[in-house]
């Protein structure tokens, strides 16, 4: 049987994941519109019906399976007063961001979820 992951790690040259998980963050997964849903979501019932809750397992799965360590930011930046605002999201999020990583040196790589339209 052929080992998927270790055939992705040559393939890739990528290093093995961590034998021990990883105290400080590697990752960060930030949503610029966390309001997105999926043709089947209901969001009615809360964010983690949509990408955010995508983001929820991802990073579930990176620090279960892998040891990597994953901080998800839960900021709403697709809204202004309550309000559901795309247009300025980009904007808006990249300061929170910019503290986020001066905080955290330890992150190596960003994520940006979104779903398709």
């Amino acid at each position: 049987m052929i080992d998927k992951q270790q055939d992705f790690l040559t393939l890739t040259g990528a290093a093995p994941p961590p034998k021990k998980p990883t105290k400080e963050p590697k990752i960060l997964i930030f949503h610029t519109h966390a309001h997105e849903g999926f043709a089947d979501s209901d969001m009615s019932k809360g964010l983690s019906e949509g990408i955010w809750g995508a983001g929820e397992e991802l990073k579930r799965i990176l620090e279960e399976e892998y040891g990597i360590g994953v901080l998800h930011d839960d900021g709403q930046y697709d809204v202004v007063n309550g309000k559901g605002q795309i247009t300025g999201a980009y904007e808006r999020m990249e300061p929170p961001i910019r503290k986020i990583l001066a905080e955290h040196p330890s992150i190596e790589v960003c994520i940006d979820p979104h779903r398709d339209g």
